[in-house]
């Protein structure tokens, strides 16, 4: 059998495992089950919404200054967006018009645009996801097989 435990807020005598762990106290248990504690918190927000928000802009605004944050930010971006790629989607999305089927398979739906290179953005083929899919892959395994 669970050992078993009362909130001090609702009254409640609940299993342990629906109170959180707080080492400070005697038993390892914080004195609120956990639904209490969840109301508690957001109550407490609610009271104090503007120096809340104030607190979140405030570690925001370091984050955003934090150098390694920043670093992984840019890393982030270099790795996904480079400035060729940004231009081959907004052209796709503004010139071209996209079909209802796989340029490959020939299959109704929703197709992907695929590039094979970035510097001609509006050279586009359009396929499924299975196609797309199996076109990056055939692509790294010619790849693979040029550098071995």
């Amino acid at each position: 059998m669970k050992k078993r435990k009362v909130c001090a807020k609702c009254g409640l005598t609940l299993t342990v495992d629906s109170f959180y762990k707080q080492a400070a106290t005697k038993d390892g248990l914080r004195t609120y089950c956990k639904i209490c504690s969840h109301r508690c918190s957001v109550e407490s927000r609610h009271r104090n919404l503007k120096e809340c928000r104030k607190r979140e802009k405030l570690s925001h605004r370091e984050w955003l200054k934090d150098p390694i944050a920043k670093g992984k930010r840019q890393a982030s971006i270099k790795k996904w967006l480079t400035k060729e790629r940004r231009r081959a989607i907004k052209l796709v999305s503004r010139k071209l018009i996209r079909p209802r089927e796989c340029s490959l398979c020939g299959e109704a739906c929703k197709p992907q645009g695929h590039h094979e290179d970035y510097s001609r953005p509006l050279n586009v083929i359009w396929c499924c996801i299975p196609c797309h899919k199996q076109m990056h892959r055939d692509k790294t395994l010619i790849l693979s097989s040029v550098t071995s």
